[in-house]
């Protein structure tokens, strides 16, 4: 046992020990730092346990110390070399200046090491590369910064397959990338659509086609076609074989399923027949033959008739041709017989022994007045000295009376200066018969149950006269069958002949409204025609429909005069659609003009964009004969809606437009007309053949201005017709006044557009002007008016005085001077509404009409055709 003195000494052991190892534990737990690896710790550290701690064994981390294990590293004191207390922690960042705290940057932690020194920033958060993931990576305060193109629209695929989406992120944050997801293709279509996707529209589409009766399809020598899609419709249908007349060739030509049938025949029988050209049959010399029957049942050949020759000058029709020796073209002309003078020196070519021979035509004899040298001395009609004296025709009246002496029958005779003319309405005894008839030369009218409409006139190479307009439910033209519409108003172009009736008609139909607004023809004779429809419409075999039920779309198209369409074309801005007129120059090219409402204009190959859908814009266009599009332009308004009222050829393919704006109005060019602000201003722009403008002007006033006629002269003069109130602006002439509610004007323009002189027209109640044409240096004028109508102190009253609406038509000369006048109205006091004009190149003027009850036109009165309101044409001899 131990004594006392050693108890304390053991005691006192035990306490250094406890509190050596008290000292060790202390200090053990002071915190150290964290690691994974002994890279991560000083040279003189390890990673034990998650901590780096002293190679030494005196010191140990917080879980690092085996159980019972005591190490004592005492307390220490902080030395002069130390700058922080072991154990002691302290937020930290060690990125650069200014990032702290952005975005995803953020402070970390250090602690003081053993040595009493700071260790790594713990947890912090440094600036990396930006990347695409919506978060500022590189703690500038700019989020994805470097992927400008976020957010912007994008497309992908292509054709039908194309989609629109926006530029996003693509997962793995390196670059934007477009998230629409292009379409799925589809089978490739004829309808001016990529379907398939592969850039490429309507390629390699044929299809087999028949146009003959289905009960013919396959049968005899009839045969399929082919039909090859461009720009979206199917083309003719090339190479089909179809029905024709049956023969007797073993073959059935006219696809009934039989062949020669009615070819059979009783053996020994004869019958009349004819071996040559269709058409030549009982022609000339050519006569029919015989044939006859075999033993086969068949006929044999035709025996006996004379077929065409070759012609010979023989006096005879050879080729049965219906000409005789046409091969021989100086036949009958005049010809001169050597050694011989006067007319004994004149000849005639013709036939003797199948040569063309100079005989003459007369021998010598006494001198009679005839114009020629009869007794062959070299001087004509010398024994009668008076020929040429003025004389008065016997029983003649008018200008018809006055006559010249002239040699006729051999005798020296008095005959007029002036033959009778067909009464024109000029106030002239034209016709000789001793009355002065204000009548014309034909009025014709067409309607049926319905209102009837005409729209526009035109003339034709063959100087038919073309129309276009409306009609409804049952309508008849002339002798031509009724024409049955399928809705409440349709569509039609009409052919009338020189003499004044109609000779061919030509509908198009829609199940709700459709309307022929122009025609016009080439210098081939190819006829095209524009409209307007709503739903759908049926030209020949085209069939358009608009993209709602609602809105009023569009139709060009060329037709010929049995009906066939060459082309046809829609367009369709999805509101309301319109075309105001079309024409065709020397070349075809075909120029025409009108209005869309919607947001976008589809119009052959060309979109047209509305920077103001809902408010009305123009449009112009040229397409070729073929029906391709040349270039089409919009004429846009900044406030309100634009107007088109007139489109007007010109020389060399150009062509002027009439329209209205309102404030400012801009081309396709980038040039604009400036008008006063909150007025109505009218403007003409002139258009080269390409689409260049040539020429722009706008015609302002006090208060509103409204176009209503337009005509340009052979060598580029403007003529501009208009309505206004209280004053019009035409520098450098004196503005024009007037105290009417709303007065017309008509005013002239020279080719680089100064005003030249500018007239007003006045009339009792109410004056309208319609259309302007001009033609051999005169400018007519149609329009309507109530009880009297002047110009310049020269007038015309209405027929029939009651307050009725009339109709008039007036010219004025190169100076604007009023020189002739003629009207229309009905004796019922009915209105009648003037619509269109036209000039012919012989100094004639159409006019076109609705008129609802009996119409006194001139001189002549007009019945009502149909039961409501018809359409009139009415021709004006040389005015």
């Amino acid at each position: 046992m131990l004594n006392a003195v050693s108890r304390r000494w053991l005691l006192l052991f035990g306490v250094l020990v406890c509190a050596l190892v008290a000292g060790c534990l202390i200090d053990s737990r002071k915190p150290c730092l964290p690691c994974t690896a002994d890279a991560e710790c000083r040279a003189s550290e390890r990673c034990v346990k998650g901590y780096c701690e002293p190679n030494d064994f005196l010191y140990r981390c917080p879980g690092s110390l085996p159980e019972g294990t005591i190490t004592d590293a005492g307390p220490q004191e902080k030395s002069p070399e130390q700058v922080c207390s072991p154990g002691q922690s302290e937020p930290c960042y060690s990125g650069p200046a200014g990032t702290e705290g952005k975005g995803l940057c953020k402070q970390g932690l250090r602690y003081c090491l053993r040595e009493g020194t700071w260790g790594g920033c713990l947890g912090e958060i440094l600036p990396s590369q930006e990347r695409c993931d919506g978060r500022d990576n590189d703690c500038d305060g700019l989020i994805d910064q470097t992927f400008s193109e976020l957010g912007k629209s994008c497309r992908v695929g292509q054709g039908a397959c194309e989609a629109t989406g926006t530029q996003v992120c693509s997962p793995d944050g390196k670059l934007a990338v477009c998230d629409a997801v292009a379409g799925e293709p589809k089978t490739e279509q004829c309808n001016g659509v990529d379907d398939d996707c592969d850039g490429k529209t309507d390629e390699g589409l044929v299809r087999s086609c028949y146009t003959g009766p289905a009960s013919s399809k396959g049968f005899g020598l009839c045969r399929d076609g082919k039909q090859t899609c461009e720009k979206g419709v199917w083309g003719t249908c090339a190479g089909e074989v179809l029905p024709d007349q049956e023969i007797c060739d073993q073959r059935d030509n006219n696809c009934d399923g039989q062949v020669d049938e009615g070819c059979t025949c009783i053996a020994g029988e004869q019958q009349v027949c004819y071996s040559g050209p269709l058409g030549s049959e009982n022609v000339g010399l050519c006569r029919e033959g015989l044939q006859r029957c075999g033993q086969d049942r068949r006929w044999g050949p035709c025996l006996n008739g004379i077929v065409p020759a070759l012609e010979t000058c023989d006096g005879q029709d050879n080729d049965c041709d219906g000409n005789i020796d046409e091969s021989f073209p100086e036949k009958e002309k005049d010809c001169q017989i050597p050694q011989r003078t006067g007319r004994c020196a004149q000849g005639t070519y013709l036939c003797r022994g199948n040569a063309l021979l100079c005989v003459s035509r007369y021998s010598t004899s006494q001198e009679i007045c005839d114009g020629q040298d009869n007794d062959c001395d070299g001087l004509t009609d010398e024994t009668f000295p008076l020929l040429g004296s003025p004389c008065v025709v016997s029983q003649q009246q008018g200008a018809c009376k006055d006559g010249s002496l002239a040699c006729v029958g051999g005798r020296s005779t008095c005959v007029p200066l002036r033959q009778p003319l067909p009464e024109s309405c000029n106030g002239l005894d034209d016709d000789c018969d001793g009355s002065i008839d204000f009548g014309c030369a034909w009025v014709l009218s067409a309607g049926g149950e319905g209102d009837d409409s005409v729209s526009s006139l035109s003339m034709d190479p063959q100087r038919q006269i073309l129309s276009s307009g409306s009609f409804s439910n049952t309508a008849r033209f002339g002798s031509l069958s009724p024409v049955l519409a399928a809705g409440a108003q349709n569509a039609f172009f009409a052919g009338i002949a020189s003499q004044g009736a109609f000779s061919w008609v030509v509908a198009a139909r829609s199940s709700e409204f459709s309307e022929g607004i122009g025609i016009t023809a080439d210098t081939q004779g190819g006829l095209y025609v524009v409209g307007h429809f709503r739903k759908e419409l049926k030209l020949g075999t085209h069939t358009f429909s608009t993209i709602t039920p609602q809105d009023q779309a569009v139709f060009f198209a060329r037709i010929s005069a049995s009906g066939a369409v060459a082309w046809a074309q829609s367009a369709d801005s999805n509101q309301k659609d319109s075309v105001v007129s079309v024409h065709a120059d020397e070349k075809g090219r075909v120029v025409t003009a009108g209005l869309f409402q919607g947001t976008e204009f589809q119009i052959a190959s060309r979109l047209i964009q509305n920077p103001l859908p809902g408010k009305a814009q123009a449009w112009v266009a040229s397409f070729d004969s073929t029906g391709a599009l040349g270039w089409a332009q919009k004429i846009v308004g900044t406030t309100e809606d634009v107007s088109v009222y007139a489109l007007y050829p010109s020389l060399r393919g150009a062509f002027f437009l009439l329209g209205s704006f309102v404030e400012k109005l801009t081309f396709e060019d980038g040039s604009s007309l400036q008008g006063p602000a909150g007025k109505r201003s009218v403007f003409v722009v002139g258009f080269d053949a390409t689409g260049k403008i040539l020429f722009s002007k706008a015609i302002s006033g006090a208060a509103d201005v409204e176009p209503r006629g337009l005509a340009v002269s052979d060598i580029g003069e403007v003529f501009v017709a208009g309505r206004f109130a209280q004053s019009l602006q035409v520098p450098p002439l004196a503005p024009l006044q007037t105290a009417a509610t709303s007065a017309l004007f008509v005013t002239k323009l020279d080719a680089s557009g100064q005003f030249v002189w500018a007239r007003v027209f006045t009339a009792q109640e109410d004056v309208t002007l319609r259309e302007m044409r001009w033609s051999a240096q005169r400018l007519f004028v149609l329009g309507e008016f109530v009880g009297s109508l002047q110009v310049d102190g020269v007038g015309v009253n209405a027929l029939h005085t009651e307050k009725t609406q009339s109709m008039y038509l007036a010219y004025l000369d190169a100076q604007g001077q009023a020189r002739w006048f003629t009207s229309a109205s009905s004796p019922s006091g009915k209105a009648v509404h003037a619509r269109s004009l036209w000039l012919d190149g012989a100094g004639n003027a159409y006019v076109g009409a609705l008129i609802s009850a009996e119409t006194q036109c001139g001189g002549t009165l007009v019945s009502l055709t149909g039961k409501q309101q018809d359409l009139l044409v009415w021709k004006i001899s040389r005015p």
